[in-house]
């Protein structure tokens, strides 16, 4: 059967470039942190290789916050300025989101329809708008958008065991501790974790005739069958988390960050 093109997807993309994609030209250089991401791309687009930004107060290092998102903007600087970078990266992370949610919606509940809807509610959400719209935080964005574009591929390489399945997640997880390091520490507990205990009770569920016939017995079993798989690709995941953003969590180690009250909407008491 012919797939056709998601009615409500479409919707929500439309919306997104709509509203989000023209409401960020007004809104996004008075948010608490893009103009602190435009700063650091800025330094990516001239040093690329200096890990010491001299430029505010006595200097500091770059090596503070994973870079993908801040040379991204760098490099799209070589286009059209500073601004245009952070405008583009921005408008990527509201497509992505769209996309995102709409195939990890799909994933999780097997209807194209839900997904579509899912779609839009995302990107309506007062949470969306205000992570873009008052705090800025475009490494955020990118990184949670990323991390819901991995889950399907995750999903098929621990159910089916195909390569291609595994680097594809693997190269999405890399991806989404590049742009923002916090995001695939909480995703491993609260998505991943939960995705691999739907993998195993899906190959339970083609084990028997009905739900009810899924006893604990079946369960373990599949487990087992699958633990190999699951231990490969979460090893894989905990080393590139490491290993890709390595120079951050050295500067973490010598710097340790110490929470200091500042005015930021983050800390205010809704």
């Amino acid at each position: 059967m012919k797939e056709t093109s998601n009615k409500y997807l479409i919707v929500a993309l439309l919306f997104g470039l709509t509203f989000h994609g023209s409401a960020i030209f007004f809104t996004i250089e008075n948010t608490y942190d893009a103009l602190i991401h435009l700063f650091f791309g800025n330094h990516y687009a001239t040093s690329w290789f200096e890990p010491w930004n001299y430029s505010w107060y006595t200097g500091f290092t770059v090596m503070g916050y994973p870079p993908l998102v801040h040379q991204a903007i760098g490099m799209l600087s070589y286009i059209g300025g500073l601004k245009f970078g952070m405008f583009t990266v921005a408008i990527i992370g509201i497509i992505l989101f769209v996309t995102g949610s709409f195939r990890y919606a799909v994933l999780i509940t097997g209807n194209r329809t839900v997904a579509g809807y899912a779609s839009i509610v995302a990107i309506i959400s007062s949470s969306f708008v205000e992570t873009l719209h008052i705090f800025g935080q475009l490494p955020s964005i990118i990184g949670v958008s990323v991390l819901m574009h991995a889950m399907p591929e995750i999903y098929l390489y621990i159910k089916t065991g195909k390569w291609k399945y595994f680097f594809t997640s693997l190269s999405l997880i890399a991806v989404t501790v590049c742009s923002h390091h916090v995001t695939p520490l909480f995703g491993m507990v609260f998505f991943i974790s939960p995705l691999i205990g739907m993998v195993i009770m899906d190959v339970s569920r083609e084990k028997v005739n009905s739900n009810k016939e899924i006893t604990f017995l079946v369960f373990f079993k599949s487990f087992l069958s699958l633990f190999k798989r699951i231990v490969l690709f979460c090893g894989s995941a905990v080393f590139l988390i490491v290993f890709c953003i390595l120079p951050y969590w050295i500067n973490s180690k010598a710097n340790p960050i110490t929470q200091v009250p500042i005015p930021h909407g983050s800390r205010d008491n809704f």
